[in-house]
């Protein structure tokens, strides 16, 4: 079984909220992601890395709700809680979703990696995305995809059924990840949810979904993230993907 240590999960979150910007520089995220993601050709701003045969889309954001330098600092009483010291927004969302994509690249586990870098300025990447080719463009067998997972909501317990007041996934798909997910410990159930990335892909991919990581208080200067939260999800999906992608 694969085990993280939360110091770096921790570490790893640390090194994405430094690139805390509404436009950040690709090229340092892509450095801490290992620097192996590609360009898309065809919709600028997005990039993609394909490892094994994948059924599922796995998708983060690399744009914040603003422009705050980060300074982590814990609660002193709950030290596992981070927020920004420096009077800013954390940027959490969706940075956090970043450290969880990044360790399931470096232990190679298959999957469609999307990152977009508009989700906090209307997702037109995102959408411009799911009107395209993919499939023939990455060379992947048409319809082998059968669902896509953001890592981007707050608390501890969604799974996202709709979003923009839409069904994005069958309430079967979310019960069952649901169940899936509280194999680790966790005490997720379906819920209605606002927009992410994964929304404009509901007329491409037959479940469309969004996952609490842990964090609070988003596009505020009060944002936190739930470091022990965090880090038992990137062990969750290390160990488990394979029943997620079933």
């Amino acid at each position: 079984m694969t085990n993280v240590a939360y110091k770096d999960v921790y570490k790893r979150f640390e090194l994405f909220t430094l690139i805390n910007r509404r436009n950040p520089d690709w090229n340092l995220i892509s450095q801490i992601l290992g620097g192996v993601t590609t360009p898309d050709t065809e919709i600028n701003g997005v990039h993609y890395l394909i490892i094994g045969s994948p059924r599922v889309i796995y998708t983060a954001h690399y744009d914040t709700a603003g422009d705050s330098d980060v300074v982590l600092q814990s609660k002193e009483y709950m030290p596992h809680i981070v927020s920004n010291s420096n009077n800013g927004i954390l940027g959490a969302d969706d940075k956090s979703g970043l450290t969880v994509i990044s360790f399931m690249i470096e232990h190679h586990v298959p999957g469609l990696y999307l990152f977009f870098g508009d989700e906090e300025s209307g997702a037109s990447q995102s959408r411009d995305w799911a009107k395209s080719d993919f499939y023939t463009r990455y060379n992947l067998p048409i319809g082998s995809i059968k669902a896509a997972i953001a890592f981007d909501r707050k608390g501890y317990s969604d799974v996202i059924q709709t979003q923009r007041r839409s069904r994005c996934c069958s309430m079967e798909y979310a019960q069952t990840l649901s169940t899936i997910l509280s194999m680790g410990g966790f005490h997720y159930k379906p819920a209605d949810g606002v927009y992410t990335d994964t929304a404009n892909m509901i007329h491409k991919i037959p479940e469309c979904t969004n996952l609490s990581i842990g964090y609070f208080d988003q596009h505020s200067v009060t944002e936190t993230q739930d470091m022990l939260f965090l880090q038992k999800m990137v062990n969750f999906m290390l160990n488990n993907h394979k029943t997620i992608a079933e």
